[in-house]
């Protein structure tokens, strides 16, 4: 293991050492948002041009935000008493919690910035979600949707984690 700082933020963290024969990479990332936003050109008139590492990043805050319009619209119609419309929301919602896991996931492959501790962040939150899908199957009721919304909130918040720090001054 060695001792290494952020790119981007310029957080502290270890990674593991690269063999003798290996040429150590020139930048090192403390998580997945750092290792996009770095990706992600920026003119002088703070301008930046639509990219696939912009793309993947809207693509997720779009399918978090359509996730949460589902369970939101769940709750509505519960209250409405029209339960038959609020259980296709909320399975709705439960395949958009999956496609924002799995876009999250395909961020953090991309961007090869992840380490031990995101892995396991992940499959926490993807067990979340099969614990709601399968409790839902098993007992024929709908998936509760809330669970998932915050397994996804903590999953996004924990890969932008360095986003949140800032940039790190240059001296």
């Amino acid at each position: 293991m060695q001792n290494v700082t952020c790119s981007r933020c310029g957080t502290p963290f270890k990674t593991v050492a690269s063999a003798a024969n290996e040429t150590p990479p020139a930048t090192h990332f403390c998580c997945a948002g750092c290792a996009l936003l770095a990706r992600v050109p920026v003119d002088e008139k703070g301008q930046f041009p639509v990219n696939a590492h912009l793309i993947s990043a809207l693509v997720t805050g779009f399918l978090y935000f359509n996730q949460l319009l589902f369970w939101l619209l769940t709750l509505l119609l519960e209250h409405q008493e029209k339960i038959a419309r609020a259980s296709q929301f909320c399975r709705a919602g439960a395949v958009a919690a999956l496609a924002v896991w799995c876009a999250v996931a395909y961020i953090q492959w991309r961007e090869q910035a992840a380490r031990r501790a995101d892995y396991c962040v992940s499959a926490i939150a993807l067990g979340i979600h099969a614990w709601m899908i399968a409790g839902a199957i098993i007992s024929g009721a709908t998936p509760r949707a809330w669970p998932m919304a915050a397994a996804n909130a903590l999953l996004i918040l924990w890969n932008a984690r360095g986003v949140f720090r800032g940039k790190k001054s240059r001296r």
